[in-house]
């Protein structure tokens, strides 16, 4: 039994017992005049008491709903942070792979070593209107660039996502070989038939960043044979 428990049972008894003696003294015919002033001490030293535990009880009790619902708001903001890392992250893999996917041709980067953090891409038909399109990891953000031209400069540029941890690009030919920062930038342009792209964001700081990685086939970069071109 608890101390709060014990206080209210002990409480009760005596206050069961005033009554009682109360109706002893009314049943005997006398009202026990000098004790009158400690009888009304007693029983307001009782009422005190009680009141105390009352409010005691009511403490511990609203305590227990507050820390309730403070955790409820802060599951519920946890859930909702990891419903948004989640869309954030899954959109622009879905943007980004659509870009490489439409790539006819990759173009090349002025260094190897660019090649982890950006690629820049021309989509549409080879005969007729282009887009030159850049993305690239600036700081904590992945950023999509429009170019007028292959290398050029930034028509609009958008910021995709942010909170970035980690932003990774890894290609592959069509031996499976991974092409990598030792390799010359053309390799990268002339050998690449997937890239795989790795993310981890968190946009929204009440949950943890969210990790996801997607293998991107290039349909207009399948080589054949006699297209080696030293791949």
């Amino acid at each position: 039994m608890t101390l709060v428990s014990a206080m209210v049972v002990w409480a009760c008894r005596r206050h069961a017992r005033l009554h009682l003696d109360a109706g002893h003294d009314r049943a005997a015919g006398h009202d026990r005049v000098a004790g009158h002033g400690e009888r009304a001490r007693d029983e307001a030293g009782s009422t005190l008491l009680e009141m105390a535990i009352s409010s005691a009880v009511l403490g511990l009790v609203l305590t227990s709903v507050l820390s309730l619902m403070t955790t409820a708001a802060s599951n519920e903001r946890f859930q909702q942070g990891r419903v948004s890392n989640q869309e954030a992250v899954r959109l622009v893999m879905i943007e980004a792979a659509r870009d490489l996917r439409n790539a006819n041709p990759m173009l090349p980067l002025p260094d190897a070593t660019s090649f982890a953090t950006s690629f820049e891409v021309a989509t549409g038909p080879t005969e007729g209107p282009r887009t030159y399109v850049r993305w690239s990891l600036i700081g904590h953000e992945v950023v999509r660039e429009t170019l007028t031209g292959p290398g050029g400069t930034a028509i609009t540029s958008t910021v995709r996502l942010t909170g970035i941890n980690t932003w990774s690009l890894r290609y592959f030919d069509r031996h499976d070989a991974e092409i990598t920062s030792e390799d010359l930038p053309g390799d990268f342009v002339n050998c690449t038939e997937r890239v795989v792209i790795l993310v981890s964001a968190g946009v929204a700081s009440e949950a943890k960043a969210f990790t996801e990685a997607h293998d991107v086939q290039l349909r207009n970069h399948v080589l054949d044979e006699e297209e080696d071109l030293g791949c």
